[in-house]
C-alpha cells in the first residue's frame, strides 16, 4: 500500500472509531422503531426519527465503501418517511434490513479494526 492508501486508510479508522458510537446508536433506534412498529405501536415522531437516522446512515455506509449497507439504510429511509401505512409484508422487510444494518455494521467495525488490520501484516 502506498503511503497516501495508507494515510487515507488510517483517515477512515479514526474517522471510524471516531463516529461508530453514534453510527450503532442510529442503528438501535431504527431496529427499535421497527420493532415498536411490529407490534402496531410507532409514534409518527419516532417513525420520522428513525427515517431520519436511516438517511443519515445511507450516506455513512456509503462513506465507509458499504453500498449493500448505503441501500439497505435508504430503503428503510424510504418506507419510514413516507406518509402511507406500512404494510404488513413491509413490516417484514424493514426487521430483515434492521438485521441486515446490524450485520453491516460489524462487518466494517471488523475490518477497521486497528488490532485485526496488524494480524494481517
Amino acid at each position: 500500500m502506498s503511503a497516501p492508501q495508507t494515510q487515507l486508510a488510517s483517515g477512515m479508522t479514526d474517522i471510524w472509531q471516531r463516529y461508530r458510537p453514534l453510527i450503532e446508536e442510529r442503528v438501535a433506534q431504527i431496529a427499535d422503531a421497527v420493532h415498536l412498529l411490529t407490534l402496531n405501536q410507532l409514534p409518527s415522531d419516532k417513525r420520522h426519527e428513525a427515517g431520519g437516522n436511516a438517511h443519515k446512515l445511507a450516506g455513512n455506509l456509503g462513506t465507509f465503501g458499504h453500498p449493500t449497507g448505503s441501500e439497505c439504510a435508504r430503503t428503510i429511509e424510504l418506507k419510514l418517511l413516507a406518509d402511507a401505512p406500512i404494510a404488513p409484508t413491509e413490516v417484514e422487510e424493514l426487521s430483515r434490513l434492521a438485521a441486515q444494518l446490524r450485520i453491516v455494521i460489524q462487518e466494517i467495525a471488523a475490518s477497521m479494526d486497528p488490532a485485526a488490520s496488524l494480524d494481517h501484516a
